[in-house]
């Protein structure tokens, strides 16, 4: 079943046509990777489907039903959260206090609720404790709960971003290079929490540079050139494809 579907989408800045007609399908619990030159378009159809720039142009469908231009929060709100290129984490805030902030966007009491200490804040407290303590855990970071995400090594603050989106319970998850200034153990622990976050039912679209990492642990794969599909398919076929290997790495075979 289709989950995410972009039908025509076109986005224009000044005259500079960054999507021209860009068609993709992404199923339930796909890992859909996504590739391409830099300038390829790849950031900004992140951007469009997750509400942060509007389209020209061009639908976008969730679970069949239009999401096309609304507001980040209220794309947020039908679980579809992304991650960023450059880490969106709160340098002032400890580990721990980050992964709490992801939780309240499903947060139902309000200050009050939370001033009197009512039986449904103490109730939802607990369960945001509980999963709050299995992020943690999942990401690895338990250790570093306590540490201001300030002194995070860049691998590490990739890692609690991922930890800040799960948290929000996402259906379906946007990763902007998150591979990016990981070594290469680092890489090896990303794409192990990729496949562990498919099998509990999360749907992945992933930008990547890194081919070990999209090769890894894709299930189909999309190539945009200059804003447009180039090619879309299983690794396998796009490691074949003439067209994108001349076009993303020369005349180097992928993988």
């Amino acid at each position: 079943m289709e989950l995410l579907s972009v039908k025509g989408l076109v986005k224009d800045f000044k005259g500079l046509r960054a999507l021209d007609n860009v068609n993709i399908d992404v199923h339930e619990k796909d890992i859909f990777g996504l590739i391409g030159p830099n300038g390829s378009g790849k950031t900004t159809l992140l951007n469009v489907i997750t509400g942060f720039l509007q389209p020209t142009a061009g639908e976008i469908l969730f679970k069949g039903q239009p999401i096309t231009g609304l507001k980040p929060h209220e794309v947020a709100k039908r679980r579809i959260v992304r991650t960023f290129q450059l880490t969106s984490v709160y340098p002032g805030l400890t580990v721990e206090q980050n992964i709490i902030t992801g939780s309240y966007l499903k947060s139902s009491t309000g200050v009050l609720e939370s001033f009197l200490y009512t039986g449904k804040y103490r109730r939802e407290k607990k369960a945001l404790d509980e999963k709050t303590r299995e992020i943690l855990a999942f990401t690895g970071m338990e250790k570093q709960k306590n540490v201001l995400a300030s002194n995070l090594a860049f691998g590490d603050e990739r890692k609690l971003e991922i930890g800040i989106a799960l948290a929000t319970d996402p259906e379906l998850l946007l990763m902007d290079e998150p591979a990016a200034g990981m070594n290469p153990e680092e890489q090896s622990r990303l794409m192990q929490m990729i496949r562990l976050l498919s099998q509990k039912g999360i749907t992945m679209i992933v930008v990547e540079h890194n081919m070990k990492v999209i090769m890894g642990v894709c299930t189909s794969i999309a190539c945009l050139c200059y804003g447009r599909n180039l090619a879309t398919g299983c690794p396998e076929e796009i490691a074949c494809n003439e067209e994108v290997i001349s076009v993303y790495l020369g005349k180097t075979r992928l993988g």
